[in-house]
């Protein structure tokens, strides 16, 4: 396993270290930012699309809220292998790295799972398995039938897999964890009324769905005007019990601005 140490954009604070997987067919480095080992820490599945929000700009916003971050891409794997359990099991290894590298580097802050799109039912996979080892799940862009979103794409995976692979509505009742559901108002694949329902079959007492505006499920922090960061970061707030500052007149009526902006 190669590991390589150098900072990202300019800032020095924010500590990245590669370390790419020894694995047949796979190229995609796992990427740590860590920048306080006492604060919370995000293992983040990427999206399966080319044009999203790039691991410099969640790395750069985790970062100025004091949260670490860990990233991983896995869709090459499934480009190769066209095993979507697989990429199940792929990430669920390289989530017991990252555990092993939190006990080696002294990473003590709650860990989190977080995924979007075809990550996020990936990360919901491994929430359920490690449930007893996360403070929370972040479930973003997601949707709650496999066939029926790789259909908008013109897959067809029926005749591999006759239920869905990653059984989502059956996942996300076993997992009793806080959940921090987060969607595009205007969401073309999956509408927010869809996905209420994947929210209303959750246990967790502690859920809460935000609406992020406009309709880019694949690049919600990049247009969110740092709205996605801060929701985050409170959301940490309340399961840690930390208060954090109420908004100002002036700062609520520039995130309305802002909002009414991205939802045009």
């Amino acid at each position: 396993m190669e590991r390589v140490n150098f900072t990202i954009l300019e800032e020095p604070k924010i500590q990245q270290i590669i370390f790419k997987e020894a694995l047949v067919g796979d190229s995609n480095p796992l990427r740590h930012f860590i920048v306080d080992r006492e604060k919370p820490h995000i293992f983040y599945i990427a999206p399966e699309c080319i044009d999203v929000d790039k691991y410099e700009l969640l790395a750069k916003g985790f970062s100025d809220k004091g949260i670490n971050l860990s990233y991983v891409e896995p869709w090459k794997r499934l480009i190769d292998t066209r095993d979507i359990g697989g990429v199940v099991n792929f990430c669920g290894d390289i989530f017991k790295d990252v555990m092993n590298y939190r006990v080696k580097y002294l990473i003590n802050g709650p860990l989190v799972i977080a995924g979007r799109s075809l990550g996020a039912v990936v990360a919901l996979s491994l929430a359920v398995r490690w449930q007893q080892n996360i403070l929370a799940l972040i479930f973003e862009s997601g949707f709650k039938d496999a066939f029926q979103y790789l259909s908008y794409f013109g897959i067809d995976i029926k005749q591999k897999y006759p239920k869905d692979p990653f059984n989502i509505i059956a996942n996300i009742k076993l997992f009793s964890k806080p959940v921090l559901f987060l969607h595009c108002a205007r969401d073309p694949i999956c509408p927010p009324s869809e996905l209420e329902w994947v929210v209303s079959e959750s246990r967790s007492k502690s859920n809460q769905f935000y609406m992020i505006p406009g309709e880019e499920r694949y690049k919600i922090a990049a247009l969110s005007e740092g709205y996605y960061f801060s929701t985050i970061n409170d959301f940490f707030n309340r399961l840690l019990g930390i208060r954090t500052k109420r908004l100002t007149s002036r700062q609520m009526r520039l995130r309305e601005q802002a909002s009414k902006k991205l939802d045009k």
